[in-house]
């Protein structure tokens, strides 16, 4: 029997392929704790800056979170090699952690990461908070100061 031609976009791109197919299993998986490394450190960061009783850890799954003069900021961690990348990882669990189901839970959403951003990051920032109104931040954590960077 002959097989139809494979659907192609505008520009001669195969499409993928819609049928059921199988996935073998992988072997077991070693992952970096450069997540909880940068976690902990920035824990250890905030307690000391806003005082311990003041900062939640993984409290309704927000990586931390600090209560402080009244506002509630979000701190969502991402290990990816650019702000942008740790940006877009992190936007929607922030905004569902943020005002799930239907109400505002926290004033700031800062998205934390060891990359430096560059001039697009910065207008990408700007961008999604002048359009879209959300409270977005990024944060450089600096592991040789072990500080927290100014916001983007």
């Amino acid at each position: 029997m002959q097989q139809a031609a494979a659907a192609k976009t505008s520009k001669g791109q195969k499409l993928k392929s819609e049928n059921e197919r199988k996935r073998r299993a992988t072997s077991e998986t070693t992952y970096s704790p450069q997540h909880d490394r940068l976690q902990n450190a920035l824990h250890h960061y905030l307690s000391k800056k806003f005082g311990k009783a003041k900062v939640r850890y993984e409290s309704d799954f927000v990586d931390l979170a600090v209560e402080a003069d009244g506002e509630t900021t979000f701190f969502e961690v991402k290990i990816a090699p650019t702000p942008k990348r740790c940006i877009r990882d992190a936007i929607g669990q922030v905004l569902e952690y943020a005002v799930y189901p239907d109400q505002r839970r926290a004033l700031r959403l800062v998205v934390v990461g060891d990359g430096r951003t560059s001039a697009s990051d910065v207008s990408y920032l700007r961008y999604l908070c002048d359009e879209f109104k959300i409270p977005l931040y990024y944060r450089r954590w600096d592991w040789d100061s072990k500080t927290l960077g100014e916001e983007t």
